[in-house]
This record gives structure tokens, C-alpha cells and sequence, in this order.
């Protein structure tokens, strides 16, 4: 209750509506209300979703929260671990035991553990025992992209982290000689060319599983991931510190929580930006098990062989490319035989409906009276139908036909919107109304 104080500035469902303090709620204690639904899906189209949902990111950077305070007195030991492991466990305590949030948890306190005993123990084997046990724990996650991502990209950093090549492009160097040397600012620019290039290695392996599970491709996921991962780290850093001060000092809690929604308002108009800009998202529908194998070894490739064999590296990401293209190119929209398709989707109480001929798609009608069907619903069913739909119809102005189509156009790739003149004329008639407030949404997102 203390740290729902800090963060939120009260209960769940006043901070609901204030963006910002519903984006803390989601970053620190996992509550995701309706207030954080247009900021997770903003994180979803850039690429970032995994910085959103609480994952090994976060409980890291409450364990850099508890070593940094233990090391303020002094070298500890095994201390160190040992209090970071402890609030972890405080922490996993607190949080709602989802899967992500308990695998995440698993896999921190046992690399802790390692490191309390002093030993040292090949990190990577540690890591495949861990994932036997979580397997034992939940055998049906065997097919999890949660769990592929989390131990795939781990497994990648705790590479990268002993090995420290110099992948994708070779060592720094200008006209033949390198442009980094000793000093403290040639150290920093090192670190942070490092840190970008694990970003882009997470990218190039992760990016392949998360097409062929969404449909979806995010060519600014690397560049994003690096961009926000600092201010995202420095609030995740202030939202543990305060989030512990105000369950010492339950006084403070207004001051802390109004002080962590200040910081995290740049982060949020920083995704939002970024989202913004085109070519953030691209739709691909449904992609082969085949392609997304060869891609992710290409990928692999890329950060295994290096300037080492560099031609050959870039080589397979070519061709990983093109075979994609070709894929979504020459993909049939349809069954051989079959000239019409209807689907209609199962929206609760409304209408969504996919009409396909030969090569078109038309979405008609995106509605509901159940909240999210826009930003779940309706792209998973066209992803799995692999149906990405350009256009759609709305076929009357009842908000049970068209409330979700804001949330999904995005996601879908609509580009144009065919309406009878009654829309329009709602729209007219009631400046303020429903309708017009569809017609602004869509325009923003440049729908015609």
C-alpha cells in the first residue's frame, strides 16, 4: 500500500487517469490500468513493449538500487548479492505472480546466488539449468515467446558481456586508424557504442520471433530500445528508491509520487515521438517458421562472426531480407479456389468483420462495447488470419461499430476509411460527439 502510494499518489484507480502516474503503476508494480492502454501500445509499435512489461530490466535495476546503498558503507561481499537477492524477493512479493514477472525473478536470484558464493561459475551453464527448472515449472511455456526471448536474449548478453566483440562493423576507425583512445571521454563514447551494439544484437535475434508471433516489424526497435533505456533505467532507479523511502516514511509519499510523475513525463512524450514518425511499425502478416529460423540465425551470424567474416555475415542478412520480401510479396491472400472470404470476429457485444478477395482486404466495422478489442482483439485476428487491411468500411455511426477501429488502424496499416454521409453528418451535427472524435483520431494517424 506504501509503495502503491508512491508511485501512484493514492489507489490504482485515481492514478488511472493521469497518464503518467498509470505508466509508473504498469513500469514498477505491474497494475496495468485503462489509463496506460495508449502508452502500451505506443511501446508495441516502436519495439520497446519489453521495457514496459516488468522483465529482468527492472529487477536489475532495483538490484544496482540495493548494491549501490550497500556499497555507500563499504565493500560487503557476498552482502552484496545476498541484500540484492533479498529485495528481490520483497519485491516478487509485491508484484502480481504472472509468469514473465516470476521467470525474470528465477533467473536473477539464481545468477545472484552464484555470485554470493564467491565461485566462479560459466554463467551460461547456470542459465540452461534454469531454464530446464522453469521448464519443469510450466511445460506448456516450451512454446512461450516469452520465455524464448527471455532466456535467448539473456543468454545473448551474458555472451556479449564475457566475449565483448566488436560485431556488425568492426572496430572504430577513421580513414584506417582507430578514433577512440585512452581517457575518460574516449571510455565513454567506448561504453556507449557498446551499449548500442548489444541493443542492435538483442534487435537483430529478436526481431524474427517477434514478427512471426505478431505480424509485426519494428525497424526502430534497436535505436528506440537505446535511446530510452537510460531515462527508462533512471526511473525505474528513482521509483525503487522511492518507493522504499515512502514505506519507511509513509509522510512522503505526495512529494515522491509527484516527483517520479515529473520524471516520467519526458519518457512518455519521447515514445510518443518516436512512434510518431514514419515506417515505426510495419505490418507483414503471417510469416514461416522457415524464414524466421534462417533470420534469427542470421542474426546470430551477424553477432558471432563479425568483422571476423563480415561478407559472410551480411550476406545471410541479405538474403534473410529478401526472402522476407519475396514472402510478403508473393504470399497468397487466400486459399487457391476460394474467390470471397468473410470473418467475422468474435467482439462481444458489436461488430468487426474481415471481407477478402484476391489480393484486398476490408475491415468493416471495428466495434465494441467491451473495452480493447482495438488493441488486442481484432490485430490478433488478422495477424493470424494474416490479413493486413488498408481499408475500412464503417458501415453506420452506432459507437458499438467503430469505437475500436482508433486502437487497431495502427496496428492493422489502415490507410482509408470509406463511411456513408450519415458519419459525417453526426460529425457535423456534434462537434464534440463520438464521431467527430473518430474522424480527428483517424486523421491524426493519417487515415483518408
Amino acid at each position: 500500500a506504501r509503495a502503491l502510494a508512491a508511485v501512484g499518489g493514492g489507489d490504482a484507480d485515481e492514478a488511472s487517469d493521469d497518464p503518467s502516474r498509470a505508466f509508473l503503476l504498469a513500469l514498477l508494480l505491474g497494475e496495468h490500468e485503462h489509463g496506460v492502454a495508449e502508452t502500451r501500445s505506443a511501446f508495441q509499435r516502436v519495439g520497446v513493449a519489453h521495457l514496459l512489461a516488468i522483465s529482468g530490466f527492472h529487477l536489475t535495476a532495483l538490484v544496482l538500487v540495493g548494491v549501490g546503498a550497500a556499497r555507500l558503507f563499504g565493500d560487503r561481499g557476498w552482502l552484496e548479492p545476498a541484500l540484492a537477492a533479498a529485495l528481490v524477493v520483497l519485491y516478487l512479493a509485491v508484484l502480481p505472480a504472472e509468469a514473465p514477472i516470476v521467470r525474470a525473478g528465477a533467473l536473477l536470484l539464481a545468477l545472484l546466488a552464484a555470485e554470493a558464493f564467491g565461485r566462479r561459475y560459466d554463467r551460461l551453464t547456470i542459465l540452461g539449468w534454469i531454464t530446464l527448472a522453469l521448464l519443469v515449472w510450466r511445460p506448456a511455456d516450451a512454446g512461450s515467446l516469452g520465455l524464448r526471448l527471455s532466456v535467448g536474449i539473456t543468454a545473448l548478453l551474458l555472451w556479449t558481456a564475457e566475449a565483448r566483440p566488436e560485431f556488425v562493423f568492426g572496430p572504430p576507425r577513421v580513414l584506417g586508424s582507430p578514433w577512440i583512445g585512452p581517457g575518460l571521454l574516449a571510455r565513454a563514447a567506448r561504453a556507449l557504442r557498446s551499449f548500442f551494439m548489444v541493443n542492435l544484437a538483442c534487435w537483430l535475434v529478436a526481431a524474427p520471433l517477434i514478427a512471426r508471433q505478431t505480424g509485426a516489424f519494428s525497424p526502430l526497435g534497436a535505436p528506440a530500445t537505446a535511446l530510452l533505456t537510460g531515462p527508462l533505467t533512471l526511473v525505474l532507479v528513482a521509483g525503487h528508491a522511492g518507493a522504499i523511502l515512502s514505506s519507511l516514511l509513509p509522510e512522503a509519499a505526495p512529494a515522491v509520487s509527484a516527483a517520479l510523475a515529473a520524471l516520467c513525463r519526458p519518457v512518455l512524450a519521447l515514445v510518443h515521438a518516436v512512434d510518431a514518425l514514419p515506417f515505426a511499425q510495419l505490418s507483414l502478416g503471417r510469416v514461416s517458421l522457415a524464414w524466421t529460423v534462417f533470420a534469427t540465425g542470421a542474426g546470430v551470424a551477424l553477432v558471432a562472426l563479425g568483422p571476423r567474416r563480415r561478407v559472410l555475415a551480411w550476406s545471410l542478412a541479405g538474403l534473410a531480407v529478401l526472402w522476407g520480401v519475396a514472402e510478403a510479396r508473393l504470399r497468397p491472400a487466400l486459399a487457391p479456389g476460394v474467390l470471397l472470404r468473410v470473418d467475422m470476429l468474435a467482439v462481444g457485444d458489436g461488430s468487426a468483420l474481415l471481407v477478402r478477395s484476391g489480393e484486398e482486404a476490408l475491415l468493416w466495422d471495428c466495434g465494441s462495447l467491451t473495452p480493447g478489442v482495438g488493441l488486442h482483439t481484432v490485430p490478433r485476428a488478422a495477424h493470424a488470419l494474416g490479413a493486413p487491411t488498408p481499408t475500412a468500411l464503417l458501415s453506420h455511426p452506432n459507437i458499438d461499430h467503430y469505437a475500436g477501429l482508433p486502437d487497431a488502424a495502427p496496428a492493422l496499416g489502415v490507410r482509408r476509411l470509406l463511411a456513408s454521409p450519415a458519419l459525417f453528418a453526426a460529425a457535423e451535427a456534434a462537434p464534440d460527439g463520438p464521431e467527430a472524435l473518430l474522424l480527428r483520431l483517424l486523421a491524426a494517424q493519417g487515415v483518408t
